[in-house]
């Protein structure tokens, strides 16, 4: 096995270790406020991730980052240096934006 696929299982199984960890402990925490997480990548040690729900639009979610993602990451995963949040905009959501911009009240579905 070269080094190229050595490298690419150790990663893949980081990935898999963090998401357990984001559905285990991280997710119930969120579901209290209505919020929740979704992984997108983990690479050279950042977790990169899209805060949905409640959490998405909070004032505080770089701090729930930093103060339960990055804590609850660590405790299993401890190489895990930072977690950044993605902003994600929906389909729906820029539809609906130029639907307003172009004077339509209704989304297209």
């Amino acid at each position: 096995m070269g080094l190229a696929r050595i490298l690419e299982k150790q990663g893949d199984e980081m990935k898999e270790k963090v998401a357990k960890i984001l559905n285990d402990s991280v997710k119930p925490i969120l579901a209290n406020h209505n919020g929740d997480i979704r992984l997108l990548n983990v690479d050279n040690n950042v977790v990169e991730v899209q805060m949905l729900g409640a959490c998405s639009g909070c004032a505080s979610a770089s701090d729930t980052l930093q103060e339960i993602v990055l804590v609850e990451i660590q405790k299993e995963v401890p190489e895990i240096k930072e977690v950044v949040m993605t902003t994600v905009i929906s389909d729906d959501l820029l539809d609906l934006a130029r639907n307003i911009l172009n004077g339509k009240k209704e989304l297209k579905r």
